[in-house]
């Protein structure tokens, strides 16, 4: 599946007469199988962009195609384009509503008209795929799950949907670092079209095949994780110093941070 983004702007009403942009001209695109990352300061249009990307904001201008089909057409079903999308917000409180963990977890599926016996198995898979105990918070309330149970919990629905398009803001919030790892190598396995707001530089040069750099509203550069994760683009992005050394083991680099103490 792939996805492209061309021209899309969004704008806020703040208060009479006042308005304020959230995205300003936006174009890019998503290859078929790519893991593409979004990186940006906070306010930069991240979580807007994938919010318009899920059919959950209608932008004011541009559009937005999922394969060949214009998902931003106002005669496009837009529960119908969720279908096609595994989405995980970052703070999983708002997307979580079932009774318990495993009804919410089998909730794709379900919707699928999967065979039940069929859905109870995928959801255990999908459980230890996560590294979640099945039988330990299968009937628990999502709601009284630690933040990281419930992260992965979302992660698991996500990827229950058996949806060609993963898209993922900040999905390692809540997570200690070696989870953090874990769901990345996880997500990176299931080679599909992948949309990633990303906070942690080095997480992104990890896994991203290519990076998009996110300034005041607008697409800045896009890239390699080599091409992007410079000390000049850093520093222009999040006005801090860095270095950045090679990390021969994946083929990659690692930043490391220099902040002035």
């Amino acid at each position: 599946m792939q996805v492209r983004v061309e021209n899309l702007s969004v704008t806020y009403a703040q208060g009479i007469g006042h308005v304020s942009k959230a995205l300003d001209d936006v174009s890019f695109t998503v290859n078929e199988n790519e893991f593409l990352g979004v990186i940006g300061h906070t306010g930069s249009g991240k979580s807007t962009l994938m919010q318009c990307i899920d059919a959950l904001i209608e932008p004011d201008e541009g559009k937005i195609y999922i394969d060949d089909i214009e998902i931003t057409s106002k005669s496009v079903s837009k529960p119908a384009v969720r279908q096609k999308v595994g989405l995980v917000f970052q703070y999983p409180e708002y997307q979580l509503f079932e009774e318990t963990a495993a009804k919410d977890v089998g909730y794709g599926p379900r919707n699928l008209d999967m065979p039940e016996d069929v859905v109870d198995g995928f959801v255990k898979k999908v459980f230890d795929m996560v590294s979640l105990d099945y039988e330990k918070i299968k009937d628990k309330s999502p709601f009284s799950l630690s933040g990281g149970e419930k992260q992965r919990t979302l992660l698991a629905r996500a990827l229950s949907q058996k949806a060609p398009l993963i898209i993922l803001d900040e999905p390692t919030n809540h997570l200690d670092i070696g989870y953090q790892y874990q769901i990345m190598n996880i997500l990176k396995r299931q080679k599909l079209t992948t949309l990633c707001c990303v906070h942690d530089l080095n997480i992104a040069a990890t896994y991203c095949d290519r990076i998009i750099l996110m300034k005041k509203r607008e697409v800045f550069k896009v890239g390699t994780p080599r091409e992007m994760l410079t000390s000049e683009n850093i520093k222009e992005l999040f006005h801090i110093d860095t270095q950045i050394v090679e990390n021969e083991k994946i083929g990659s680099v690692n930043i490391i941070f220099l902040p002035e103490l």
